[in-house]
């Protein structure tokens, strides 16, 4: 036995009658080694709960094992969820995570692609934080180790989970439309971010609609940190004329909205209707429970880990995608515009009977 107690390779080879040389082939899984000596030596490995040197067997395989997952923001929950869904698919391959959180500044997102360039990972999974930036362009398309993009368009073929963006914003407009309300804002992600772009598309789109003229003193575009939306939700709620519902399309940027909300004294929904984004278990235990664009994570996660593991199996096919779909989940957050004096005295609740098409 090696030290405290450990089985070695000396040990497995004397309980298998091989050589070391057999045993590290069958470790590594190179060279011809027989049916029985196989067995023999895996037996022997059973048995004696040998394991391996993971780290010189990946400097022999010249790979690491591990996986580099950059992403914005640790504190998004939609984050999290990702990263800890493809952890767990990645484990079961026998890859670690190794996590690099940018705080949306290009620049520290560059120096993680150039740091897991450098013989550090086999592959990375990437939340941009902007996809405009042609620096991330360069390090990205001349990456040695495939990389999966998670919902964002960059201008050439890569690996990528999508998240559908747009219906989801477009059903929400037709829904508070047909309440009655005319003034809705947005807070939603920069025009730089896939998602943002997109929601902000579907945004006026809808307004068109359903005839309600376009404002951009109701849109704020921010980072998704819950101190943006806060500062987004005071600026549009302080408006003279301010607005009767609000859709804040990233969950970070919900969570700082609902408390300028509660600090300007506000009631949701007699006051204000509210639309948050990616369900979870917070939305579903405020008071009221809050009206939701839902996207499932955890299956982002998933395609994202799966797409990578085929992607590092299969280097030389042709770029994939996936999307996730998103969809409403109506809760007691929106009701018809305060302002309505025709409705007023029909107010005996949220309404609930305003269907999404």
């Amino acid at each position: 036995m090696g030290s405290f107690g450990q089985p070695t390779i000396n040990d497995v080879a004397l309980r298998a009658g091989v050589s070391n040389m057999t045993v590290s082939r069958v470790v590594m899984g190179k060279g011809y080694i027989s049916v029985k000596t196989r067995q023999r030596v895996e037996a022997a490995i059973n048995e004696l709960g040998y394991r391996p040197n993971e780290l010189a067997k990946s400097m022999r395989n010249n790979a690491t094992r591990s996986i580099g997952f950059i992403l914005p923001d640790l504190t998004n929950t939609s984050n999290a969820i990702v990263a800890q869904t493809a952890e767990g698919i990645l484990a079961q391959s026998g890859y670690r995570m190794v996590l690099g959180s940018t705080g949306f500044s290009p620049e520290q997102e560059g120096q993680f692609f150039s740091m897991f360039q450098q013989n550090t990972v086999d592959g990375v999974i990437a939340v941009i934080a902007d996809e405009t930036r042609a620096h991330i362009h360069e390090l990205v398309r001349n990456s040695r180790v495939p990389i999966v993009v998670l919902n964002r368009d960059l201008p050439f073929p890569v690996d990528t989970v999508y998240s559908e963006d747009r219906h989801c914003i477009r059903d929400v407009m037709h829904y508070l439309g047909r309440l009655g309300h005319r003034r809705i804002a947005l807070i939603t992600a920069p025009l730089t971010m896939r998602p943002g772009r997109l929601r902000h598309q579907a945004y006026a789109e809808a307004l068109s609609e359903v005839g309600i003229e376009f404002d951009p003193s109701l849109v704020r575009l921010r980072h998704e940190i819950a101190a943006n939306g806060y500062q987004a939700a005071l600026e549009l709620l302080r408006l003279p004329k301010r607005p009767t519902a609000l859709v804040v399309a990233a969950n970070q940027l919900g969570f700082g909205a609902l408390q300028a909300v509660q600090e300007l004294g506000l009631r949701i929904p007699r006051d204000l209707s509210f639309v948050g984004t990616d369900e979870g278990f917070v939305t579903s235990i405020i008071d009221p429970p809050l009206t939701a664009i839902s996207r499932d994570m955890e299956l982002v996660g998933r395609h994202a880990a799966n797409l990578l593991l085929n992607r590092l199996a299969v280097p030389s096919q042709s770029p994939l995608s996936a999307t996730v779909r998103s969809e409403v989940i109506l809760r007691q957050s929106c009701d018809r515009p305060p302002d309505d004096e025709s409705l007023r005295q029909e107010r005996d609740g949220p309404a609930r009977s305003v269907a999404i098409s």
